[in-house]
């Protein structure tokens, strides 16, 4: 019975260490899945319809490997077609990559296009800004978190005034750089096994 008592004391403790280490690293970081599209399609992103991979879209090539991720307008007047993806990052952790966007249209049908981390936009074109049936080329995009929490990458193409003819963005090359916890995340989590350490350390010695 003093056995049964023991290891079922043990089993509560290792639980209460990983919830306290859950709880101290917040979450686990994770990186870009499908970064550059290479499954050929868009498995690991969350989107709308009118969103694909492919091997080149206008002027576009991949800048690695040998697909890159499409959106194009078409979803309804004004209605972006977008794919995005969430990642963890702790404070200094980034994302980037390479963003572009391709006018199939001419003023004043003025579609656009851009990429966002958590709805704000780091790059944004529209017809009227690289001209009609013009491009972007390829852009470099970067992101620092400025504080640890959940950020969502996203971008997408649209068509204005009318659906003629559909416009795209493009995306590839994703990396992202999860960054290190803080000192504060540490601290927790070793106080957190040291707490467990001692709880079992009482229950074995009650026991005895």
């Amino acid at each position: 019975v003093e056995g049964w008592v023991y290891n079922n004391l043990r089993a509560k403790s290792m639980k209460a260490l990983l919830a306290l280490t859950a709880a101290a690293l917040i979450a686990s970081p994770a990186l870009a899945v499908n970064n550059g599209f290479e499954t050929g399609d868009t498995s690991g992103w969350t989107g709308t319809s009118n969103t694909f991979a492919a091997g080149g879209y206008g002027v576009f090539t991949p800048t690695e490997g040998s697909f890159l991720g499409v959106a194009t307008g078409g979803n309804g007047l004004g209605a972006y077609a977008t794919l995005s993806q969430s990642f963890y990052l702790y404070t200094g952790g980034t994302i980037s990559g390479n963003f572009g966007f391709q006018a199939n249209d001419y003023l004043p049908f003025d579609d656009d296009g851009f990429v966002a981390v958590n709805g704000n936009n780091l790059l944004s074109y529209s017809v009227g800004t690289v001209g009609s049936f013009g491009n972007s080329g390829w852009q470099a995009f970067s992101y620092t978190a400025t504080s640890a929490g959940t950020y969502t990458l996203s971008f997408g193409a649209r068509n204005n005034v009318d659906n003629g003819f559909n416009s795209g963005a493009v995306l590839d090359n994703v990396s992202v750089a999860p960054g290190v916890p803080e000192a504060a995340t540490w601290a927790m989590m070793i106080a957190g096994f040291g707490l467990v350490g001692a709880a079992m350390r009482r229950r074995s010695a009650a026991i005895a």
